[in-house]
């Protein structure tokens, strides 16, 4: 029987992490068959480049090619490694970002269509996160690509707004996404864990992913690792972006010059976000609490732990 089981990355939910140890070191052990990703430490799956990969998942993105149907050469070789003697793990934050630009969710039905005919069970796995911080660390994250520079003009307009629930705001509703992934793949194919857990209460994650991947918890706990991945910085109430804003800003030449005389400048250069308010915060828990006590209630999930970790 061929499993396939498909985790749909959510940004800054724990995604780099579970790829980069979880995921690769179980299938260096033989313990499940990963597919692919894992790109900072150079694994692709099947592929030998992280383009080749990029390239597959645009099959699966397009809803345009199916596996058994593509006969021109000049197409990427469709993702088609499944194993009968393992569970088959599919990783990927893309299949989630790629929805932000579509008016409704259109991957689920495509990654269902994609695999339907070589999987005979595919199980979807979502390791979700409170969307207060969520937002701020997605927003730290993205901060070069978001045109609202201030987090409260960021909320403003995605919240109350003109961009009401577009962009990155669509796939913060962790309900509608969920629900529209069991509408083609069941309720009872889904799983979803809380990234509060990985943080706090890493026993309980781990025992989740166990079950979810049938592998002894002791090897999940030595596989994932204590280390927390592309994790952002944060120093006395500010958030630090990784990457520079303004390739071409005043800084950035003053940090040449003053690297050249051996001087450490690379504070000069990083942009400073000041963490959520409370107020920010409150908006933010309003506009979601009703949506994620419906995730609780309909997939039956420990809503005493999702009020404690600030879903509701």
């Amino acid at each position: 029987m061929k499993k396939l089981l498909v985790h749909i990355g959510y940004p800054k939910a724990a995604s780099t992490s579970v790829q980069n140890g979880l995921l690769l070191n179980l299938h260096n052990q033989g313990k499940i068959n990963f597919m692919g990703r894992a790109f900072e430490s150079r694994f692709f799956g099947e592929v030998e480049s992280k383009k080749e990969f990029q390239d597959q998942l645009r099959l699966i993105y397009s809803g345009n090619d199916h596996p058994s149907s593509i006969e021109n050469t000049q197409k990427p070789r469709p993702i088609s490694s499944l194993t009968h003697d393992r569970i088959n793990v599919l990783s990927e934050g893309g299949f989630i970002l790629n929805d932000r630009f579509e008016d409704n969710f259109v991957i689920p039905e495509r990654i269902f269509d994609y695999f339907r005919d070589s999987a005979d069970l595919i199980q979807i796995l979502v390791i979700i996160r409170n969307q207060a911080d969520l937002i701020m660390s997605n927003f730290v994250q993205r901060y070069q690509k978001i045109e609202e520079k201030e987090l409260g003009d960021y909320l403003d307009v995605h919240i109350k707004g003109p961009k009401k629930g577009t962009g990155d705001f669509k796939i913060y509703n962790l309900y509608n996404l969920v629900r529209e992934y069991s509408r083609f793949f069941g309720k009872e194919n889904m799983h979803i864990l809380l990234f509060e857990d990985y943080v706090r209460d890493r026993d309980s994650f781990v025992s989740g992913l166990s079950q979810i991947l049938d592998v002894n918890p002791e090897t999940i706990h030595d596989s994932l690792g204590s280390a927390h991945l592309n994790k952002t910085k944060k120093k006395q109430g500010f958030h630090y972006p990784k990457k520079l804003t303004n390739i071409k800003s005043f800084r950035l030449t003053l940090g040449r010059a003053l690297k050249k005389m051996g001087i450490h400048w690379r504070f000069l250069m990083q942009h400073k976000i000041p963490d959520i308010t409370e107020a920010e915060k409150k908006l933010v828990f309003e506009a979601f609490r009703e949506s994620n006590l419906n995730l609780a209630r309909e997939f039956s999930l420990d809503e005493t732990r999702m009020k404690k970790y600030g879903y509701f």
